[in-house]
């Protein structure tokens, strides 16, 4: 069962390293805050769920990128 829940992420982590995996994350949030404040619906009552939705998206992304630094220093 571990395999099953467990192998997809031990598989991208052995094949990147953590820089790339933050450059993704930071790429991805920068997508995510522009193409957020350019959709802005202009309905009032669907604005403040896009709202909250992209701020969890941004969030998100900014808690993968903290979480994802690391202590010490890679083997590469």
């Amino acid at each position: 069962m571990s395999r099953v829940l467990f192998a997809p992420g031990d598989w991208i982590s052995d094949k990147t390293s953590a820089r790339l995996r933050r450059a993704i994350i930071f790429w991805a949030l920068v997508v995510i805050v522009i193409v957020g404040i350019g959709t802005y619906p202009a309905r009032a009552n669907i604005g403040v769920l896009w709202a909250l939705s992209v701020f969890a998206l941004i969030l998100g992304c900014i808690v993968a990128l903290f979480a994802e630094t690391p202590v010490e220093t890679e083997d590469e």
